[in-house]
């Protein structure tokens, strides 16, 4: 029958994606058999799964995210509203993207950028705080294409979404000094670059704000040792 088929159908391509497990399966025949993240997020909800099975959902979820031919925004949808019902899932993205970060200088192009989008859809969602989930990124060492495809497609939209310089500037607050400096490496090295960095565009103010803050939240963190 055809509902058999398409459990069948999707039970390969789990397997093909390295859900080797049970869990891992159902998780993810649920988040590509869901007509809408509503549905999908009470289908998930209901596995009951304990600790620390629980934390699969996160990793299948960001892992289909990455998977995906383009951005898909029904995974930031659905991973954020998952945080506002469990919020041990806030924590488990956090260490997901910790891997994630490892795994970028072998990391294609496509699920960089899918999984840099996926980034600032939770960290607008409220879901990640930025300055917790890049505290021990190199950024004055990155040198791999995934690496500058990621922080680039991550940073450029944080930009381009803020709602003007004062909204961006706070995205950097509570940054190490360490992150910062890297951080100010990295826009200058990759971030200017983007296209959107034109003379008089609004893109360009705030990325001029966020350069310039970051210095200032430099500067006080001197001062305060002082």
């Amino acid at each position: 029958s055809p509902p058999s088929h398409h459990h069948h159908r999707l039970t390969t391509l789990a397997l093909k994606h390295k859900m080797t497990t049970p869990t891992r399966q159902s998780i993810f025949n649920i988040l590509h058999s869901s007509p809408d993240y509503a549905s999908c997020l009470r289908s998930l909800l209901s596995l009951r799964l304990p600790p620390p099975h629980d934390r699969e959902i996160v990793r299948v979820a960001v892992h289909s995210a990455g998977g995906e031919k383009k951005t898909n925004k029904f995974y930031g949808i659905l991973l954020n509203a998952l945080a506002e019902e469990d919020e041990g899932a806030r924590f488990t993205v956090r260490l997901t993207y910790w891997d994630v970060f490892k795994r970028l200088p072998t990391t294609s192009v496509r699920r960089a950028g899918n999984l840099a989008n996926l980034l600032v859809d939770l960290v607008r969602g409220g879901t990640v705080v930025l300055g917790d989930v890049v505290r021990n990124v190199d950024f004055a060492g990155v040198g791999t294409e995934g690496e500058a495809v990621f922080f680039s497609v991550f940073f450029g939209r944080i930009i381009d979404e803020a709602e003007g310089e004062g909204e961006v500037k706070g995205w950097f607050r509570g940054m190490g000094e360490t992150v910062r400096e890297g951080m100010g490496v990295f826009f200058q090295k990759f971030v200017r670059r983007d296209r959107r960095n034109v003379k008089g565009s609004e893109w360009r103010g705030k990325f001029k704000a966020v350069r310039k803050a970051l210095g200032e939240y430099r500067r006080e963190g001197e001062e305060g040792r002082q």
